[in-house]
């Protein structure tokens, strides 16, 4: 019984880090400094994007005998743990990028870096789950990706002055 009270405060220090974490991470994503960085290099943002557009019409144009075009190599390159990786080497690649010769905006980035390690974990331990839960984990770490892709596309846009 002492195993299990230790697992259940175990997923919930890991819940309470990760969630603040992700506060952080939020938090330095709406600070006016760091926004005015990501504004002044929000152009790599739109470099990685297109390139992510470019390779995934590509990989859809891809045909085979007949012009028939092939389906994606299994169901699990389109949903569940290796779509939300891709997204997470996405995210982590903008991220990266944007820091690249800017240790000032690297730095303030890395609460962003530490969610990121976090979803990982999350994806990772989620995979033992059964189906229903992993699911369910699975829609809360895309919420939580939602929410860092937003912020961190919102903070690379420039500050339009209000009409």
């Amino acid at each position: 019984m002492d195993d299990q009270s230790s697992k259940k405060s175990s997923k919930k220090d890991l819940k309470r880090i990760s969630i603040s974490l992700g506060l952080i991470a939020l938090q330095r994503l709406s600070d006016p400094e760091v926004r005015a960085q990501l504004a002044k290099h929000g152009r790599t943002l739109t470099d990685n994007a297109n390139q992510w557009r470019a390779e995934r019409s590509a990989s859809r144009s891809l045909e085979g005998p007949g012009g028939v075009a092939l389906p994606p190599s299994s169901w699990t390159d389109r949903f569940g743990r290796r779509k939300l990786e891709r997204r997470v080497q996405r995210l982590r690649a903008s991220v990266l990028s944007l820091g690249e010769g800017r240790p000032e905006l690297a730095r303030s980035l890395d609460p962003v870096l530490a969610a990121l390690e976090e979803v990982t974990s999350a994806i990772e331990v989620a995979e033992v789950l059964p189906l229903t839960k992993r699911i369910r984990a699975h829609q809360k770490v895309d919420r939580v990706l939602d929410g860092l892709e937003a912020s961190l596309f919102d903070a690379a846009l420039p500050q339009l002055p209000r009409p």
